[in-house]
């Protein structure tokens, strides 16, 4: 196992040879860089460096040469990455950790000042089972494909990201083994993007109970999530739109529960297409939408209308 536990990073980046793997971090920043520097001009402060047994410890601005000038190593070298020590991260850019297939797990709960996880940030970690972003308090967005086919990932904790606002098209879609989403605090939280858990076939349920402000749930959002069972809406206040296939294909789903949609007006007939285990739908307090032949036949209502 090899793991990389960071205290504050400047410029570092690695590669070598295989697919790319690339990450590097400047001015606070985690950013894309191919190649490490041939004269091995990259300063890091590490607190520890291991790689087949041996263990290497940096201290602060500390030239960091190339560890191997024909074989230093892409990022997927990594099982752990822990900044739990490095608060004044701000932003983990474009592809920083791209097909780092090793990778287990990334643990960012202490990184108080991220505020982006960007687009493709994690893309193809085909090994990365945990991602703790619980304590991310200024954390507002996780970019378009962020996650996309971490087909192992088992656990995301959004847990105290109170400031996240925006889930990105395509940001978990294909993370198969994913069964646990946490997110309370997340009441902030206005966007998901289109096919956003598509294909999350292990996730069982859906509350976004807490989320006031969410006012659509976008095209193939949840599409054929075939574990979901039940689906929270109620308290999503502004809610007004279920776009085209958002649920359709949870051949699982049997319950989905709209109480307190007061803003809700449309649901798009698709919407729900192939739930064919759907049989309840709690419509309670939603007085501005009227249209239920956009759900399934065998539906049991539950409204206020008597």
């Amino acid at each position: 196992m090899s793991n990389l536990t960071l205290e504050s990073l400047y410029g570092f980046s690695t590669s070598g040879l295989g697919s790319p793997c690339r990450a590097r971090l400047l001015e606070d920043r985690i950013d894309p860089f191919s190649r490490v520097d041939t004269r091995g001009i990259e300063k890091a402060i590490l607190k520890e460096f291991n790689q087949g047994g041996i263990t290497i410890t940096l201290k602060n601005d500390v030239e960091f040469m190339r560890i191997d000038s024909r074989g230093t190593k892409y990022f997927n070298i990594y099982t752990d990455v822990d900044l739990t020590s490095f608060p004044n991260l701000t932003s983990i850019g474009f592809n920083a950790f791209e097909n780092c297939t090793r990778l287990n797990t990334v643990n960012l709960s202490g990184c108080i000042a991220l505020t982006i996880i960007g687009e493709e940030a994690f893309l193809n970690c085909t090994s990365l089972n945990t991602v703790n972003l619980s304590g991310c308090t200024a954390l507002t967005t996780i970019g378009e494909k962020a996650f996309l086919n971490c087909t192992i990932l088992n656990t995301v904790n959004l847990s105290g990201c109170i400031a996240l606002t925006t889930i990105g098209e395509r940001a978990f879609k294909y993370c198969t083994s994913l069964t646990t989403f946490k997110r309370s605090e997340c009441t902030a939280l206005t966007s998901i993007g289109e096919h956003a858990f598509r294909g999350c076939n292990k996730l069982k349920t859906i509350d976004l109970s807490m989320c006031a402000i969410l006012k659509e749930i976008k095209d193939e959002t949840f599409f054929d999530c075939t574990g979901l069972t039940t689906v929270n809406l109620s308290g999503c206040t502004n809610l007004n739109t279920i776009q085209h296939y958002a649920f359709a294909s949870c051949k699982s789903l049997t319950m989905v529960d709209l109480s307190g949609c007061a803003n809700l007006t449309k649901i798009i007939s698709n919407a729900f297409n192939e739930c064919t285990a759907l049989i309840t739908v709690n419509l309670s307090g939603c007085a501005n939408f009227t249209n239920k032949e956009t759900f399934p036949n065998n539906i049991q209502f539950t409204t206020d209308r008597k």
